[in-house]
């Protein structure tokens, strides 16, 4: 079956080859600010992995933050002012090493709804820590810091000071240009199990700072996990065919990685629905291929 397996590997790439990617509308402008605001201060970097109409796909790699303990408040704002006064306290030198850190963008706040209009939400508010200080990042009383690893983001950028009343309608409206796409798919089960899902926003600019402002909503997912049980036809508990699929599911990595980008396994899955008819018809005739096959040894 090894040649049987190279020729499907051969025709995904040949699947892959013809797949067109779109361009965010109206997004040059907004990048473009974000692009500045990264001159001027550090930013983690991302690769793009694909554009959207409303969105974009992102992947961050191994970017390091520092993150306050959980606060709950029934303002956005608000939660998000204590969090960033108590980590800017921290790059000010209030930590265990009495040592400064330079100021870098975004600030994100993650937020857990409530479950009601009144009810106090919970705020967790990062700072990306600059790659100098990644070796060894000072500790602090209520600050942890943690090193994110492959990091799948869906964003979507807007302007303006942030409000309590833009934060969900900005959500909303990420929810609704991701509906029906496979990021929506991936989106959903990384979220499983929660009563609301949770979002971040990030925000790149000084509050002092009132032109070109650009800030940004972040659904995160793990796309790992919806490659293997959720795309990939696996059946767990029915033996040998969830085998085969991870193999199947390999077999997509390795496509990515010959086309030489961490990037094109994303690549790959953003196509990979069109192209799973295909490779079902790929194995029924290896299947017929193989039942004629007169070889006398392994194929």
């Amino acid at each position: 079956m090894a040649i049987f397996n190279q020729f499907k590997l051969s025709m995904l790439l040949t699947l892959l080859s013809d797949v067109k990617f779109g361009s965010w509308p109206g997004a040059s402008l907004q990048k473009e600010a974000v692009l500045a605001q990264c001159n001027l201060i550090e930013c983690p970097t991302y690769d793009l992995v694909y554009s959207g109409d409303g969105y974009e796909i992102r992947v961050y790699n191994s970017s390091m933050w520092a993150t306050t303990s959980s606060i709950d408040d029934i303002s956005f704002v608000d939660g998000t002012r204590i969090g960033f006064l108590q980590l800017f306290n921290y790059i000010q030198g209030q930590n265990n090493y009495n040592q400064p850190i330079e100021m870098t963008a975004p600030v994100l706040t993650e937020i857990a709804p409530s479950d009601g209009p009144f009810c106090e939400s919970s705020f967790l508010v990062s700072f990306y820590v600059p790659k100098k200080n990644q070796a060894d990042p000072p500790p602090a009383d209520g600050i942890t810091v943690q090193k994110w690893g492959l990091t799948y983001v869906a964003v979507r950028q807007f302007g303006g000071f942030v409000t309590d009343s833009m934060v969900g309608v900005e959500a909303a409206a990420l929810s609704t240009s991701l509906s029906g796409t496979i990021w929506a798919d991936a989106i959903k089960n990384s979220h499983a199990g929660e009563i609301t899902t949770s979002y971040t926003v990030a925000q790149y600019n000084s509050p002092f700072e009132f032109d070109n402002r650009v800030n940004e909503i972040w659904f995160k997912f793990n796309i790992s996990r919806w490659l293997f049980y959720e795309n990939s036809h696996c059946c767990c508990g029915c033996g040998n065919d969830c085998a085969a699929s991870m193999t199947e599911a390999a077999m997509v990595a390795m496509a990515a990685t010959s086309m030489s980008t961490v990037l094109n396994e994303s690549r790959v899955l953003s196509v990979l629905k069109d192209a799973s008819s295909e490779l079902v018809n790929i194995d029924q005739s290896l299947d017929v291929a193989s039942e004629k096959s007169t070889f006398d040894g392994p194929v």
